[in-house]
């Protein structure tokens, strides 16, 4: 003790400190999907996931089945504030083009992995499509928004054969009129031959990146990739020109 005051060094008050336990509140991982998708932080597939592994540890089935929740529930909020129809697309997107390819990729990287159809059944058991009472055209709307991207959120599962239709009746009452509409699974690797080989099929897959399918991450992937095939053609053809002149 110096001058009346305790002397610690900063090696035994680290050792003092007791860690707290990681929150898996239902809360949490809303907030945490509320700024991933408006870029505060800037966050990837990568973050994400080790985020969502750090806070659940080795319990996949809880990790996976408060994701989905955690997506709807950050859906209804942006649907009840009234959000600008674009912001409004990242949202009903997120649920329905990106969600089931998290879910994917949760799959082969947790450990044991997640039994996901099971996931997705407890999941939307826990989601209220109607959360907000019909008193006025506008509660009605934000309902309708709800149940139509738990549809589209359920046939792009089925589509990535996350489950099948049979099991997700019970969720959505009638199967003939849930999954009547059926859509071909994309493959990026298939689309970037297309379009290298087609320069029109390019704009044929921009106008599908705002669709509720469940293929806008396949798009996305092959337009990035055509644009840097593009580039690297470019830049040889610029590379061959530039050696052309300075030979002359």
């Amino acid at each position: 003790m110096t001058s009346g005051t305790p002397d610690f060094s900063m090696t035994e008050i680290a050792s003092a400190v007791v860690d707290l336990p990681f929150s898996t509140s239902r809360t949490g991982i809303y907030i945490y999907l509320n700024a991933a998708l408006c870029a505060k932080p800037l966050t990837n597939d990568l973050s994400l996931i080790n985020h969502l592994r750090a806070r659940y540890q080795d319990d996949a089935q809880a990790l996976t089945t408060d994701l989905i929740v955690g997506s709807f529930d950050t859906l209804a909020n942006a649907l009840h504030r009234q959000q600008p129809a674009h912001s409004l697309l990242c949202y009903k997107s997120f649920v329905v083009n990106k969600l089931p390819l998290l879910l994917m990729t949760l799959s082969t990287s947790l450990f044991p992995p997640p039994n996901l159809q099971l996931c997705i059944q407890s999941a939307l058991g826990r989601i209220d499509v109607h959360p907000f009472p019909p008193l006025s055209l506008e509660n009605d709307g934000v309902n309708d928004a709800l149940r139509s991207s738990r549809q589209c959120f359920l046939q792009a599962c089925v589509m990535h054969q996350l489950g099948t239709e049979s099991a997700f009746a019970s969720i959505v009452g009638d199967p003939a009129a849930s999954f009547s509409s059926r859509t071909n699974r994309y493959v990026k690797e298939s689309l970037t031959t297309q379009c290298v080989s087609n320069i029109h099929r390019v704009d044929a897959l921009v106008r599908e990146l705002e669709a509720m399918s469940g293929n806008v991450g396949a798009i996305s992937g092959a337009l990035v990739e055509v644009r840097l095939k593009r580039r690297i053609v470019s830049f040889s053809i610029l590379t061959r020109r530039i050696d052309t002149a300075s030979s002359l």
